[in-house]
């Protein structure tokens, strides 16, 4: 933190950019990478969902790679619901509860039929974008975060769309 501005580092820290010159948060570029590695399997999923001799079994892991995926965004908010300060406990409490979600509905759409459960976690995605970036979950997400969040489940949409099937869809 190039300043050395205890409140500049922590502005630097929640919006990820830089502050007097400094270097960019670090954290942030890692998550960043991280994150980008991250629709590799949803756009190798989505690719070979289209070419693949075997499109149901493409699409079987393009879904479940989405059911992890909801699964970790969900763990995000339980991680700072566990970080919360004594004195904020009706937030932590709706982070408990709101963290769950994302797992329930990857799970569940696992077990419906393709066309179904790939609907589902397009919506279940989609929802926690909205309740991330414009509902009660937006509250101490650091702004590079929700920027990062907001490409990232747009990849990941085009691939669940991209992969979806076409009809009926059997079994996932």
């Amino acid at each position: 933190m190039g300043s050395g501005n205890v409140m500049g580092g922590a502005r630097e820290a929640r919006t990820g950019g830089t502050q007097h010159g400094s270097t960019p948060n670090r954290p942030a570029r890692l998550a960043t990478a991280l994150g980008i590695a991250g629709l590799i399997p949803f756009a190798a999923g989505a690719a070979l969902a289209l070419l693949s001799d075997d499109a149901a079994a493409a699409r079987a892991a393009l879904l479940a790679y989405g059911a992890v995926i909801l699964s970790f965004l969900g763990a995000v908010h339980w991680g700072l619901a566990l970080a919360s300060g004594p004195t904020d406990t009706r937030r932590a409490m709706r982070r408990f509860a709101i963290s769950v979600l994302p797992s329930l509905l990857g799970w569940a759409a696992l077990l419906l039929p393709q066309a179904s459960g790939f609907a589902l976690a397009t919506a279940a995605f989609a929802l926690l974008l909205a309740t991330e970036t414009l509902g009660p979950l937006r509250a101490g997400l650091p702004g590079w975060y929700l920027r990062l969040r907001i490409g990232l489940t747009l990849g990941a949409l085009v691939a669940l769309a991209i992969g979806a099937p076409t009809g009926g869809g059997g079994p996932a």
